[in-house]
């Protein structure tokens, strides 16, 4: 319970002796919001506060091998969608992606520009900028601005000719012809949103 934030999937029974069991789902979700929840129980009685907490799966009692591997596929699923791994000169970090603003080449290596100024060197890099970074393109918020610039659409808040200001007013300022490429994409990536807001 001291360590809410060192896991990525939670197996929770809610029914237990020692503690309340939704209170310590609430506590796992505000320590560590990004985190997979599994319910299990043996009805249906949490099924609504496991939405509630935005659990990825609720597991009925008894469980089998069939259930759990969807359970997991759904939760790993998810899982590679909010995060990823790079390797760094100090070992292994994950960053959550709502959290990466731009990734560009400093000393020889990918630097992961992350909000609150905080930045991450992957090892030297030993192909192209585009082949190191590759693993990342299948997000789709994830934008490579070739040669050596990934932007994160989710997060640019103003974008002009000169610069990008991010959500958090950190700003980038952009390489030339960088912008049309940006423009055309993070306008019509936001189009659909700004549709769902409308209706």
């Amino acid at each position: 319970m001291k360590q809410f934030d060192q896991f990525d999937i939670y197996f929770l029974e809610l029914d237990l002796k020692e503690t309340n069991g939704q209170e310590l789902a609430i506590q796992i979700r505000n320590n560590n919001p990004t985190a997979e929840i599994i319910i299990l129980n043996s009805d249906d009685f949490y099924r609504s506060f496991s939405y509630k907490i935005n659990s990825c799966y609720y597991l009925m009692k008894p469980i089998t091998k069939s259930l759990l591997d969807t359970a997991l596929a759904i939760a790993f699923s998810r899982i590679k969608q909010k995060k990823c791994i790079i390797k760094t000169k100090e070992g292994y970090q994950k960053i959550i992606l709502d959290d990466l603003l731009y990734i560009n080449i400093e000393q020889r290596s990918s630097c992961f520009h992350l909000k609150n100024n905080i930045t991450f060197f992957s090892t030297c890099l030993h192909e192209s900028f585009c082949k190191e970074n590759n693993y990342l393109l299948n997000h789709p918020e994830l934008l490579l601005i070739e040669p050596s610039l990934i932007v994160n659409l989710d997060n640019i808040e103003i974008l002009n000719r000169e610069k990008i200001t991010f959500t958090n007013k950190d700003i980038l300022y952009l390489p030339r012809k960088a912008y049309n490429k940006i423009y055309s994409v993070w306008s019509y990536y936001h189009l659909p949103k700004e549709r769902e807001e409308i209706f």
